[in-house]
């Protein structure tokens, strides 16, 4: 079961100049400016100041390590130089070993993006066998100090881009998961209030012979199911880009975390919710496999539903009110009580009419289980 906690209005910290520039839109932008600033400092860092003979490898990899969070930077650099650690001693070793450059070049090569077939390097293991290539093709991986070389300036630019990414406006993505749970939370809203909304009506169609209505809210059960899909996502963003953020203040942790609570707790109670729209479109067809329920208990369930509606409303909208989401949920388990005791009370309801009525209790049940504050 997952505790809920109020959130407020305000995404985060800071003034409107900062937030502007940590819109999502923004990020690409100021990610490019820092790979530009990185690979500069690292070019001049390794050339002037440690005058490293054509530091190709420093700017390489301060481009390559500012990552889209800092913990992704921080990973990479480690498979970074790791890699480019193992392609200069590689070439090292060829250069002694294989008199022909030529040979050399395809052993190194072959080799190395075998060597980098290793899940631990990542996306980083492809550089060994170029590193190697490089090094021995510029013709100095015979020289010691050359190799030493290599290796100094890809920790240089490992070193930098790291640095810039983690100072300099490291990215936080604290709206992604606010937008998600606002899109969820609507679209769940608009399925339960269409489920309502069909209950109350085939409950007056059968009383006055008329046909019922079409099931539009079909077509929001399937949009819920993309976009819990988009809220994991979400949800794994945030907490990527919160490890080693400098930026990250207690407030915008709290903030976070309060979103991300209110949709984990949407995400937990999405399969108990699809059991319902399965169960409701069964029990609506045209050749049901169990009994409808009666129009009052119709009835009485659809103000179950309106009653979860709202209190998806209160935690997954701005502004809401965890006084009124607790309530929201408690009138939800009285009527519930109410209609499973209807189901074992009554002995004149029709088997297979409470086998409709239950269908649909239980994960009703456990959907307002998991919404619980």
């Amino acid at each position: 079961m997952v505790t809920l906690v109020a959130w407020p209005r305000h995404l985060s910290g800071g003034g409107p100049v900062l937030r502007r520039l940590t819109t999502p839109g923004a990020q690409p932008v100021i990610q490019a400016a820092k790979a530009g600033l990185a690979a500069v400092a690292a070019w001049l860092l390794a050339r002037h100041a440690l005058s490293l003979p054509q530091p190709f490898l420093a700017p390489y990899a301060a481009v390559f390590l500012v990552e889209s969070t800092v913990y992704r930077s921080l990973w990479l650099s480690v498979q970074q130089v790791g890699a480019v650690a193992i392609g200069v001693a590689l070439a090292g070793v060829a250069a002694v070993t294989i008199p022909s450059s030529a040979v050399a070049i395809g052993v190194v090569t072959a080799v190395g993006l075998l060597l980098g077939r290793w899940r631990g390097f990542g996306s980083s293991g492809m550089w060994i066998g170029i590193t190697a290539l490089l090094v021995i093709t510029y013709g100095t991986a015979e020289d010691p100090m050359s190799l030493l070389y290599r290796l100094v300036e890809i920790a240089l630019g490992a070193a930098l881009g790291l640095v810039v990414n983690a100072v300099l406006l490291p990215p936080v993505y604290l709206r992604r998961p606010q937008q998600a749970t606002a899109e969820l939370a609507e679209t769940l809203c608009a399925l339960l209030h269409g489920l309502a909304s069909t209950l109350r009506a085939e409950a007056c169609d059968e009383e006055t012979g008329n046909g019922a209505d079409d099931h539009d809210w079909t077509d929001h059960a399937r949009a819920a199911e993309k976009l819990v899909r988009q809220g994991e996502d979400a949800i794994s963003w945030a907490e990527e880009s919160a490890r080693l953020n400098l930026r990250q203040r207690r407030r915008q942790r709290w903030v976070a975390q309060a979103w991300q609570s209110a949709l984990v707790s949407m995400r937990s109670a999405w399969p108990h919710l699809r059991e319902i729209t399965e169960a409701a479109y069964v029990t609506a067809s045209e050749r049901p496999l169990f009994g409808y329920p009666d129009p009052e208990s119709r009835r009485a369930l659809a103000g179950v539903f309106d009653e979860l509606a709202e209190a998806i409303t209160q935690r997954g909208q701005p502004g809401g009110s965890i006084d009124a989401a607790r309530d929201a949920l408690t009138r939800a388990d009285e009527a519930l009580r109410e209609l499973e005791d209807r189901i074992f009370a009554d002995g004149d309801v029709r088997l297979d009419t409470a086998v409709g009525l239950a269908s649909m209790l239980l994960p009703t049940s456990k959907a307002t289980a998991e919404l619980r504050l």
